[in-house]
């Protein structure tokens, strides 16, 4: 599954991550992480993916419909299973977040 632009600005926001961190966490080019969440250009396939990859690595989950959830961490479950969903950003929420702050 590859990642849409909205997808990639919600993940941000639940994780509070500016474009430069997830830059950072990717070895992307800034700007290209800009372009794409503004949908300026649509990037690789490889280059969503690795997106896709680092977001889902620091606790978000995909849904259909342009959907992200963010999980919570093991030590923030009573249950400990790392998986109860802490905070979900629908498709129109989504569209409303033009952009995070790019500072580091």
């Amino acid at each position: 599954m590859t990642i849409t632009a909205a997808q990639c600005r919600s993940a941000r926001t639940l994780l509070s991550w500016s474009v430069s961190r997830l830059a950072s966490a990717t070895s992307i080019n800034r700007c290209e992480i800009d372009d794409f969440e503004l949908e300026r250009r649509v990037p690789r396939t490889e280059t969503r993916e690795t997106i896709r990859h680092a977001l889902e690595a620091a606790g978000i989950v995909f849904l259909p419909h342009d959907d992200v959830r963010g999980r919570a961490r093991s030590s923030d479950c009573k249950g400990g299973d790392g998986g109860l969903p802490v905070a979900t950003l629908s498709r129109s929420a989504s569209r409303r977040i033009r952009r995070f702050p790019t500072a580091a």
